[in-house]
């Protein structure tokens, strides 16, 4: 049985991870919580390391890319993580880590919780790319725990479409 105090934070940089959920890991540390961050590397990851996380680089997540082939890799990379690390919890945010999570984790049965922090510039226009996008967030977020989302109209737009 996965370990029911192994979690996964996943987010596109190491930076917003000790700059936005600094406080959320120190309380899980804190809880009892094994904690992993997955992220590229950049600054702040020994800061992370410091506070007691392990920190496993993400390696394929270029987060204004829009190359199809290297989001399949991302999707891999995440599923490999995901798949060693046994984890009871994964909880994401930002936007490619919340598109190809649910993916990564399917046919598992690991909880997930994404958060919706904005909907990025995709979302701007009607155009292929949106619809694209669209699809691909209730695809994913089918395997979703629950969704969590940080303002009432990002909630609205996915709720409406």
């Amino acid at each position: 049985m996965k370990g029911d105090k192994k979690l996964a934070l996943v987010s596109n940089t190491a930076w917003s991870v000790w700059n936005f959920r600094k406080g959320l890991v120190v309380s899980l540390l804190n809880a009892g919580w094994q904690v992993d961050v997955i992220a590229p590397p950049g600054t702040f990851v020994e800061q992370i390391e410091r506070l007691g996380c392990r920190f496993l680089p993400l390696q394929q997540l270029a987060p204004k890319g829009k190359k199809a082939f290297q989001d399949l890799l991302l999707v891999r990379e995440l599923r490999n993580y995901y798949r060693q690390g046994d984890y009871r919890w994964v909880l994401s945010y930002t936007i490619k880590p919340n598109l190809y999570t649910g993916f990564a984790l399917r046919k598992t049965d690991t909880c997930w919780l994404p958060t919706v922090n904005g909907l990025g510039v995709v979302f701007l226009q009607k155009n292929m790319l949106s619809r694209l996008a669209a699809l691909l967030y209730r695809l994913s977020f089918r395997k979703a725990y629950r969704v969590i989302f940080q303002n009432q109209d990002d909630r609205d737009f996915f709720v409406k479409n």
